[in-house]
């Protein structure tokens, strides 16, 4: 019985059809995928520490994950125990002075005597009651969601405990990860696969770091500047922004926003400016901060990790948030930098009969130039 093989191009046309499948099918789930995603980040961030330890001790490299994973867990746990004294001793400052704000807040917006707000004409009466049916149609929407809500809550609950099970086993599993991909390919493959795959785990582990950096100097920065300009709350406020630096796009402005409210309605203003004037600074500061960051920081620190122009990082920057979104902005950088790698490869692959030919012309033109020598040579 003659056995069924396949051609190259049937092979091709199956391993295409596969990977289409494949990007449908993670298209459809992509909803439930964010705790496998930053499970990959999280063990990326950390295999490093593993790796190190295992090369220079003569513990299992399993045993090693796991110390390091529950080190890990419990440096995250402190930090939460700390950041959460830290928050509650300032969310009690905020709610002993919030009234005095709201009265503040309401006397400016609401007083008798007023008739413009920040040089608007305004009738206090139509905003009061605009205010308050705003309020109470809040009051019933917040009402009406409470089991919505609670699910959510849930849900998140169990997502981040997939996230914890999936970092865990990925930090054990991470140097079989490799080797067991490649065992699916090809034995005449592998000595050409192994290489790609280290520098592309190299690139994307150093893109991950680059990114926490980022996190850690953009919340430095942003609370030494809110010191700076007096606005209360810096610390909880840096470390918030630095958090949301996650979230592309939205994430600078929710951090911006809050920290302008807290400027506007904070009881009183440093270097004898209003209120007013301290949150227009806060948001020109956050903006020029946020530009340095994009124009300067990213491109030139992240595009050094991932080694692409940061003309390149702009536009993956672009494109991966106009196809899509937030996703897209995630993953934008390292998807482009894992094409260079395998662009390259493939580019050599397809120029190597031309370059041998080329270099099979020389040696064929060489060759006649000294026949041609020597018979010039003889018949001399």
């Amino acid at each position: 019985m003659n056995e069924l093989k396949f051609s190259a191009a049937t092979k091709a046309v199956i391993l295409s059809l596969i990977a289409l499948v494949a990007l449908l099918f993670l298209a459809r789930v992509r909803g439930v995928l964010w705790p496998f995603l930053w499970a990959i980040i999280v063990a990326y961030v950390l295999y490093p520490s593993v790796d190190w330890v295992a090369s220079r001790t003569r513990w299992p490299r399993r045993l090693v994950a796991a110390i390091v994973f529950l080190l890990g867990l419990g440096l995250l746990g402190f930090a939460l125990a700390e950041l959460r004294l830290l928050f509650t001793h300032q969310l009690r400052e905020f709610i002993s002075t919030l009234p005095k704000t709201l009265a503040y807040a309401q006397e400016y917006l609401f007083g008798t005597q007023r008739t413009h707000v920040f040089g608007i004409p305004v009738d206090p009466k139509t905003i009061q009651e605009q205010v308050t049916l705003a309020l109470n149609d809040l009051r019933n929407y917040l009402s009406g969601q409470a089991v919505p809500i609670i699910t959510q809550t849930v849900e998140l609950v169990a997502q981040f405990i997939l996230f914890l099970i999936a970092t865990f086993y990925l930090l054990l599993e991470m140097d079989r990860i490799g080797p067991a991909f490649v065992k699916l390919l090809p034995r005449r493959y592998h000595l050409e696969v192994l290489p790609l795959l280290r520098e592309i785990n190299q690139v994307l582990g150093a893109y991950i770091r680059g990114q926490l950096l980022l996190i850690v100097i953009m919340a430095s920065v942003t609370w030494v500047a809110l010191t700076i300009l007096g606005v209360r709350y810096a610390l909880v406020l840096g470390v918030v922004t630095g958090v949301l630096e996650i979230f592309p796009l939205v994430g600078p402005i929710t951090a911006a926003s809050l920290a302008a409210l807290t400027a506007l309605f904070q009881p009183t203003a440093p270097f004898g400016w209003t209120n007013l004037t301290l949150a227009i600074v806060v948001i020109v500061t956050y903006t020029v901060l946020r530009q340095a960051e994009n124009y300067l920081v990213v491109p030139h620190v992240i595009g050094h990790i991932v080694a692409l122009h940061p003309l390149v990082v702009l536009f993956a920057l672009i494109c991966g948030g106009a196809l899509a979104g937030f996703m897209g902005l995630l993953l934008a950088v390292p998807a482009v930098a894992m094409l260079r790698i395998l662009g390259g490869y493939l580019y050599g692959k397809l120029t190597e009969g031309e370059t041998a030919g080329e270099g099979a012309n020389q040696q064929i033109n060489k060759s006649t130039n000294h026949k041609s020598a020597n018979q010039t040579s003889t018949n001399c």
